[in-house]
Parts: C-alpha cells; structure tokens; sequence
C-alpha cells in the first residue's frame, strides 16, 4: 500500500519520463522487493545462533543506491533484533544447563552403592532438557552463556 508521498513521486517521476505511474511503482517496488527478500533469505532468525561481525559481514549484501545510500541489513540492528527476540524465549544462564543432584539423586545413589549396583547410577543429561545458545565466528562456534530449554 503506498502512501501520498510516494504517489506524488511516482506522477513526477512518470511526467518526466512520459511513462504511467503504475509502472513506475512497479519497477520501484520490484527492485525493493528483490532487496527485501534477500534480507529475508538470510540464516539470521534462529534463537539457538548468534552471528559474529566477520560473519555477519561475509552473509550480508548491501546496496548502495544513487540518491538513496546504502540499503541493507546493519550488525547494530541485528544485535537489536536478537536482544528484543531473546526477550520472548526463554533464556537462561549457563549455570542451569549443569547437573545438579537433588535429595532425591543423593538417596538412591547412596541406596544403590549400598546394594552393589553401581551401573544403575546415571546422572541427568541436560542436554536432553536443554539447548545450548552458540556464537558463530569465523573461526567455529563457541558456546555463549545461556541455555534454552526444550519444550
């Protein structure tokens, strides 16, 4: 849906060209949308992967357009995006992904030493419980400081 502004553009743009304004907002939007999809095409919305600069950079096309300037994705808004996205997730810290042994563990180890039967002792796996939030760099990932937990 346009605006009035961009209308009035068009019709000026069309005037001086002697072209239908449809057809103007045609080309316009279509060369947009080719921009807008290709941002859209990008690995980025993905809550479990926060991307480096030197990542982020070799991903990203930018446009530099006449009259216009640069258009494409910026690192500064992405870190945006993915701190307001992190918001509707539920992230925790590091620290919960580790085992901890309740009463209960404690009990039926010691219940289980006590009649012989060590191979029945398992610890918890977490990563069963959790997902680990990585950093893409250049260089591999590395684990950030917060965990996910499956649903």
């Amino acid at each position: 849906m346009r605006n009035r502004i961009d209308s009035k553009c068009f019709t000026e743009i069309s005037r001086s060209l002697s072209v239908d304004p449809g057809d103007v907002g045609k080309v316009v939007i279509s060369f947009f949308d080719s921009i807008v999809l290709g941002a859209k095409a990008l690995p980025f919305d993905n809550c479990r992967k926060i991307y480096s600069k030197d990542v982020f950079d070799t991903l990203v096309t930018v446009s530099s357009i006449p009259y216009i300037g640069r258009i494409g994705p910026a690192y500064s808004r992405y870190l945006k995006w993915r701190a307001n996205a992190s918001g509707e997730v539920e992230q925790r810290s590091r620290k919960s992904y580790r085992h901890h042994l309740t009463k209960q563990d404690i009990e039926s180890i010691a219940d289980a030493i006590l009649s012989g039967r060590e191979s029945v002792i398992e610890k918890k796996k977490y990563s069963e419980l959790f997902d680990r939030v990585w950093i893409v760099g250049k260089d591999g990932k590395k684990q950030a400081r917060q965990v996910i937990p499956k649903k």
